[in-house]
């Protein structure tokens, strides 16, 4: 709750109207209740608008861990997202054309995450759209570790490879820290893409190093220049994909 609360209040300094998506949904512990949280930009936003983009990423933290805290595999993403909702309030020809998502249960509750145990916020999320659906959807997750190795999934399609391609290549950003990965991943763009929705999943490496769900994944491993370069490449991507005119 706390959280949520404080992504409205950060959102709202910038022009950005939130609300709240609840539903609940049988999982391994039983009938959870799971919240999402939306934000569109302007006062009066109607929610039921299509919108050309989505970007997204979770905010839930894996439980069971001892001391752990989620600092790159949830927080990162959303950082980097409250950042670039700042960025895009100087451009609201942009920000109309788009919705942020906050997704809850993005974390299976068993060890590992399969087709049943995962992914809770985002398969809701994408089942409840409506035609027109959005054109795109990137989704942000584990951006801010120093030394970080972001690898698309390999599943990625050609129109959204193009552009990521452009924004490594414009920025001068290495191509050991933003690459492609040699397999898919199972993340929250796989039930947008189920949905024929174009995506990226711009997702570190969770493999390198042994960080990765245990108490060592705390804000320590988290890098200035992780988060300068995700907020870049992610502003570059935008503006090739959201034309400087308002919203139809």
């Amino acid at each position: 709750r706390r959280q949520i609360d404080y992504l409205k209040e950060e959102l709202a300094k910038y022009g950005w109207t939130c609300r709240e998506q609840g539903f609940e949904k049988e999982t391994p512990q039983g009938p959870v209740r799971f919240v999402n949280l939306r934000a569109r930009f302007g006062k009066t936003p109607n929610f039921l608008d299509p919108v050309r983009g989505l970007l997204t990423c979770h905010i839930d933290t894996k439980q069971g861990i001892d001391g752990f805290t989620g600092a790159n595999d949830g927080a990162s993403g959303a950082a980097a997202i409250l950042e670039t909702a700042r960025i895009l309030s100087g451009e609201p020809a942009r920000a109309g054309n788009l919705e942020l998502v906050f997704f809850d249960g993005e974390e299976s509750f068993a060890e590992h995450m399969d087709s049943d145990d995962g992914l809770y916020g985002s398969r809701h999320y994408a089942s409840a759209m409506q035609q027109p659906l959005p054109k795109w959807m990137i989704n942000l997750d584990m951006v801010g570790r120093q030394g970080k190795k972001i690898r698309i999934p390999s599943m990625t399609p050609q129109s959204m490879y193009r552009v990521y391609s452009r924004a490594i290549r414009d920025l001068g950003y290495s191509t050991e820290e933003w690459g492609v990965s040699g397999y898919a991943i199972l993340d929250d763009h796989v039930p947008f893409m189920e949905r024929g929705v174009d995506t990226l999943n711009l997702i570190d490496d969770f493999q390198d190093g042994n960080w990765w769900h245990t108490s060592k994944d705390n804000i320590g491993i988290l890098g200035e220049k992780s988060f300068q370069q995700t907020g870049e490449m992610t502003l570059h991507i935008l503006r090739q994909l959201l034309p400087d005119q308002p919203a139809t």
